[in-house]
């Protein structure tokens, strides 16, 4: 799973202390639709599947991801359990999204083995590389919330 929140936006963490009900719901609501871009196309990433035939015996045939790409798409358990969440706190409190494999109950165990990786097996990560691509859009929309330049 994966935090984001202005604490972890070094050009924005002079700004927490400038929170109004209206820039926390601006913020809550920025958050709500970043969590919402990044779960799709975190499942988008991790829908290509891994069933490749039919074996010899009529099993099937599977073909895992590479190292450094995304997990492929098996039981699709994983996918299924990719969800965000926003904190919604009082007035000045931090607002934090976390996106990862967080539905259903709880994460999958096998999520943070996939995206960092074991002594056994190379990282497939599928939130960290989405978060990356996503934080440019994501800052711009919170400057606009402070009008900073």
């Amino acid at each position: 799973m994966i935090s984001i929140s202005l604490k972890g936006i070094p050009e924005f963490q002079k700004f927490v202390k400038e929170f109004t009900v209206k820039k926390q719901e601006a913020l809550i609501k920025v958050f709500t639709i970043a969590g919402i871009k990044l779960e799709g196309d975190i499942k988008q990433s991790v829908s290509l599947s891994a069933r490749t035939g039919i074996g010899p015996r009529g099993g099937k045939l599977y073909e895992p991801s590479s190292a450094g790409e995304p997990p492929r798409l098996r039981t699709g358990n994983l996918r299924a359990s990719i969800g965000y969440e926003v904190s919604k706190p009082m007035l000045g409190k931090e607002i934090t999204l976390k996106i990862g494999a967080i539905r259903g109950g709880g994460e999958v165990k096998y999520a943070e083995a996939l995206e960092l990786g074991t002594s056994k097996m190379s990282a497939r990560p599928f939130l960290q590389p989405m978060v990356n691509k996503y934080m440019h859009e994501l800052t711009e929309r919170i400057k606009n919330i402070f009008k900073t330049k």
